[in-house]
Protein backbone atom coordinates (compact mmCIF):
# COMPACT_ATOMS: atom_id res chain seq x y z
CA UNK A 1 0.00 0.00 0.00
CA UNK A 2 0.84 3.57 -0.49
CA UNK A 3 0.02 6.31 1.58
CA UNK A 4 0.74 9.78 -0.53
CA UNK A 5 0.12 13.62 1.80
CA UNK A 6 0.07 16.57 -0.42
CA UNK A 7 0.86 19.84 1.26
CA UNK A 8 0.31 23.35 -0.35
CA UNK A 9 2.25 25.08 2.12
CA UNK A 10 5.98 25.05 1.78
CA UNK A 11 6.89 24.90 5.03
CA UNK A 12 4.43 22.53 6.45
CA UNK A 13 5.73 20.42 3.74
CA UNK A 14 9.05 20.65 5.20
CA UNK A 15 7.94 19.91 8.74
CA UNK A 16 6.30 16.43 7.36
CA UNK A 17 9.70 15.95 5.53
CA UNK A 18 11.44 17.07 9.14
CA UNK A 19 9.41 14.30 10.84
CA UNK A 20 9.78 11.61 8.41
CA UNK A 21 13.32 11.65 8.83
CA UNK A 22 13.12 11.44 12.45
CA UNK A 23 10.76 8.80 13.06
CA UNK A 24 10.49 7.20 9.51
CA UNK A 25 13.65 6.77 9.03
CA UNK A 26 14.38 4.49 11.98
CA UNK A 27 11.40 1.52 10.29
CA UNK A 28 11.99 -0.26 6.95
CA UNK A 29 8.69 1.66 5.82
CA UNK A 30 9.74 3.16 2.53
CA UNK A 31 9.28 7.30 1.78
CA UNK A 32 9.57 10.07 -0.40
CA UNK A 33 9.24 13.28 -0.95
CA UNK A 34 8.49 15.39 -3.44
CA UNK A 35 6.26 17.51 -5.75
CA UNK A 36 3.48 16.86 -7.17
CA UNK A 37 4.39 17.70 -10.77
CA UNK A 38 7.66 15.98 -11.01
CA UNK A 39 6.17 12.58 -10.94
CA UNK A 40 7.89 10.95 -7.50
CA UNK A 41 6.84 7.27 -8.31
CA UNK A 42 8.09 4.73 -5.86
CA UNK A 43 6.45 1.40 -4.55
CA UNK A 44 4.63 0.86 -1.24
CA UNK A 45 4.94 2.78 1.50
CA UNK A 46 4.76 7.16 1.69
CA UNK A 47 4.86 9.91 -0.46
CA UNK A 48 5.25 13.47 0.78
CA UNK A 49 4.33 15.88 -1.85
CA UNK A 50 4.55 19.67 -1.80
CA UNK A 51 2.05 21.66 -4.40
CA UNK A 52 -1.73 21.52 -5.39
CA UNK A 53 -3.52 18.78 -4.64
CA UNK A 54 -5.42 19.93 -7.69
CA UNK A 55 -2.12 19.05 -9.73
CA UNK A 56 -1.96 15.80 -8.05
CA UNK A 57 -2.79 12.38 -9.45
CA UNK A 58 -5.61 10.88 -7.14
CA UNK A 59 -6.57 7.94 -9.33
CA UNK A 60 -5.64 5.21 -6.92
CA UNK A 61 -6.67 7.01 -4.27
CA UNK A 62 -9.21 4.77 -1.86
CA UNK A 63 -9.23 7.26 1.29
CA UNK A 64 -8.67 10.79 1.60
CA UNK A 65 -8.46 13.30 4.25
CA UNK A 66 -9.19 17.10 2.74
CA UNK A 67 -8.51 19.74 5.54
CA UNK A 68 -9.22 23.00 3.35
CA UNK A 69 -10.82 24.97 5.93
CA UNK A 70 -8.92 28.34 4.23
CA UNK A 71 -10.23 27.03 0.74
CA UNK A 72 -12.50 29.63 -0.75
CA UNK A 73 -15.97 28.42 -2.12
CA UNK A 74 -14.73 28.06 -5.60
CA UNK A 75 -11.59 25.60 -5.10
CA UNK A 76 -14.05 23.90 -2.62
CA UNK A 77 -15.75 22.79 -6.30
CA UNK A 78 -12.69 22.15 -7.63
CA UNK A 79 -12.16 19.61 -5.17
CA UNK A 80 -15.19 17.83 -5.71
CA UNK A 81 -15.41 17.95 -8.88
CA UNK A 82 -11.75 16.27 -9.54
CA UNK A 83 -12.88 13.29 -6.63
CA UNK A 84 -15.81 12.88 -9.03
CA UNK A 85 -13.67 13.26 -12.21
CA UNK A 86 -10.90 11.23 -11.00
CA UNK A 87 -11.24 9.09 -7.68
CA UNK A 88 -12.78 6.25 -9.30
CA UNK A 89 -11.02 3.67 -6.33
CA UNK A 90 -12.08 6.06 -3.60
CA UNK A 91 -14.45 4.87 -0.61
CA UNK A 92 -14.41 7.21 1.85
CA UNK A 93 -13.69 10.76 2.25
CA UNK A 94 -12.50 12.53 5.57
CA UNK A 95 -13.24 16.55 5.24
CA UNK A 96 -13.38 19.51 7.10
CA UNK A 97 -15.49 21.82 6.08
CA UNK A 98 -18.39 19.22 5.08
CA UNK A 99 -18.59 19.00 1.32
CA UNK A 100 -22.24 18.47 0.78
CA UNK A 101 -21.77 18.18 -2.97
CA UNK A 102 -20.47 14.66 -2.37
CA UNK A 103 -23.63 13.31 -1.14
CA UNK A 104 -25.83 15.88 -3.59
CA UNK A 105 -23.80 13.73 -6.16
CA UNK A 106 -25.58 10.46 -5.34
CA UNK A 107 -22.05 8.47 -4.99
CA UNK A 108 -21.66 9.08 -1.35
CA UNK A 109 -23.44 8.93 2.18
CA UNK A 110 -22.87 10.82 5.03
CA UNK A 111 -21.23 7.94 8.23
CA UNK A 112 -22.64 8.24 11.09
CA UNK A 113 -19.80 7.77 13.74
CA UNK A 114 -19.90 5.65 16.92
CA UNK A 115 -23.20 7.10 19.54
CA UNK A 116 -24.66 8.31 16.65
CA UNK A 117 -22.49 11.66 16.15
CA UNK A 118 -22.41 13.41 12.61
CA UNK A 119 -18.72 14.05 13.17
CA UNK A 120 -15.61 12.53 13.33
CA UNK A 121 -13.16 14.36 16.38
CA UNK A 122 -9.74 14.69 14.90
CA UNK A 123 -7.30 15.77 17.93
CA UNK A 124 -4.86 18.64 17.51
CA UNK A 125 -1.46 18.09 19.80
CA UNK A 126 -1.10 22.17 19.15
CA UNK A 127 -4.70 22.98 20.13
CA UNK A 128 -7.11 22.25 23.11
CA UNK A 129 -10.19 21.58 20.61
CA UNK A 130 -10.33 18.62 18.30
CA UNK A 131 -11.07 18.99 14.27
CA UNK A 132 -15.02 17.97 13.60
CA UNK A 133 -14.55 15.50 10.16
CA UNK A 134 -17.81 14.72 8.21
CA UNK A 135 -17.07 11.22 6.56
CA UNK A 136 -18.47 10.18 3.62
CA UNK A 137 -18.50 7.14 2.42
CA UNK A 138 -19.16 5.81 -1.14
CA UNK A 139 -22.82 4.81 -2.08
CA UNK A 140 -23.06 1.25 -3.49
CA UNK A 141 -25.43 0.67 -5.89
CA UNK A 142 -27.42 -2.17 -7.59
CA UNK A 143 -27.94 -2.07 -11.60
CA UNK A 144 -30.12 -4.53 -13.36
CA UNK A 145 -27.76 -7.05 -15.48
CA UNK A 146 -24.45 -5.43 -13.79
CA UNK A 147 -24.74 -6.13 -10.18
CA UNK A 148 -23.01 -3.29 -7.41
CA UNK A 149 -21.08 -0.42 -8.83
CA UNK A 150 -19.61 2.18 -6.96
Amino acid sequence: KTSTGVELDVSRHLAAVELAKQYIDTTSLQWAAGNVTDGTAMGEGLRLLSGDMLEADLSEATVLYINQACFPRDVLELVVAKIMAECTKLQAVAAYPPLPALVESGRFTEKQQAGGSKYLKLPFSMFNYPTMLTVYERSLTTTPGIGIQA
